[in-house]
């Protein structure tokens, strides 16, 4: 079974001037990604889909392929990602006769991983029928705990508002937290999509696995966790 890592790692991050490439505790960002599929060994091929040749010379230095540079109409911030992993895909199966079975997906802004995690969830999508297993955590505040703003006022988000806020009757809420998504290649075409209809969650209860870094405020705290964790 061929397994591709696929690192998405784009140019021209808003919140923090040039991230995936920025120093975190002393090498680039993207660096840990990559460290981190290296230590995969079920992975034959690792690749980052960069629209920049600087982030893809570093990347080549820590050991990723970069086949490409990833065209603009692929590099936008309104982009959706399920395009640029088609992108990726459709290249390789055209010009390296590269087709995997499953791909691995890892973000380059959450840079405190656990191999044994990854490992893990590849073999829950092989011995299951899910199409897709992905790193999520619980929501800290239930969504029916939440208001919209109408016109002046506030207006509960679920019209059972009093009922939901009994803790008993909630059930549990997770959202994805960026670490890994592991999903079947065929969901692309099946389904225009990476999850598939039958997703696996694997739950991470340990918050500095699930920090997914978007401004300084997350890296700071990331950096801290990180020096804590791999001291």
């Amino acid at each position: 079974m061929k397994i591709l890592g696929l690192i998405p790692a784009r140019s021209g991050s808003k919140g923090i001037k040039n991230k995936n490439i920025k120093k975190f505790v002393g090498k680039p960002l993207i660096s840990y990604s990559i460290e981190s599929l290296k230590k995969i060994n079920s992975v034959d091929k690792i690749i980052v889909s960069t629209d920049s040749q600087k982030i893809a010379d570093i990347s080549k230095k820590y050991g990723a392929e970069v086949p490409f540079l990833r065209p603009k109409q692929y590099a936008k911030d309104s982009t959706p990602m399920i395009d640029v992993i088609k992108h990726s895909v459709d290249y390789l199966s055209k010009n390296e006769s590269y087709v995997p079975d499953l791909i691995l997906l890892l973000q380059p802004t959450s840079p405190i991983r656990d191999p044994k995690m990854i490992l893990k969830s590849i073999k829950l999508l092989k011995n299951s029928k899910a199409t897709s297993v992905i790193s999520v955590g619980e929501v800290k505040t239930h969504p029916y705990l939440s208001f919209f703003k109408n016109g002046t006022f506030l207006k509960p988000l679920f019209s059972q508002f009093e009922e939901n806020t009994i803790r008993q009757k909630r059930k549990s809420v997770y959202f994805p937290s960026g670490s890994f998504y592991v999903f079947k290649t065929s969901n692309l075409l099946n389904y225009h999509s990476m999850y598939g209809p039958r997703i696996i969650p694997f739950i991470i209860k340990q918050k500095e696995f699930n920090i997914d870094i978007d401004d300084l405020f997350d890296w700071s705290i990331a950096e801290m966790f990180f020096k804590k964790y791999f001291k």
